[in-house]
C-alpha cells in the first residue's frame, strides 16, 4: 500500500515538474517572440530614420557642391584676398629624428 502511494506521489510530482516546465517554457516562448517582434519594428523605424537623414545629406552635398561652385576669383578678390607670388612653405624636422635607443649589455 506504501509503495502504491508513493508511485503515485511519484507519478503526481512528474506531473507537475513536466506542467511547470512546459508552462516555464511557453512563458519564455512568449516573451522572446514579443523581443523579435519589437526589435523588427524598431529596426524598420531606424531604416526610415538613414532613408530620411541619407536624403538629408544628399542635399547637403548638392548645396555645398552648388556654392563651392560659385566661388571665383573675382568673388575671392571682392572679399580681400590677394593674389600671393612669394610663396613660402614652412619645414619641420621629421619626426624621430631626435629618439636613442639605449640598450643595455
Amino acid at each position: 500500500m506504501t509503495q502504491t502511494i508513493s508511485y503515485i506521489y511519484n507519478d503526481k510530482k512528474i506531473f507537475l515538474i513536466l506542467l511547470a516546465s512546459v508552462v516555464f517554457s511557453w512563458g519564455a516562448y512568449l516573451v522572446l517572440v514579443n523581443n523579435t517582434v519589437l526589435n523588427v519594428v524598431h529596426r524598420e523605424k531606424m531604416a526610415g530614420n538613414i532613408s530620411a537623414l541619407q536624403a538629408r545629406l544628399s542635399e547637403m552635398e548638392s548645396s555645398y557642391i552648388s556654392q563651392k561652385n560659385s566661388i571665383s576669383l573675382d568673388f575671392a578678390y571682392s572679399q580681400g584676398y590677394k593674389q600671393v607670388n612669394d610663396t613660402q612653405f614652412i619645414e619641420r624636422a621629421e619626426l624621430g629624428k631626435g629618439l636613442s635607443v639605449n640598450v643595455l649589455p
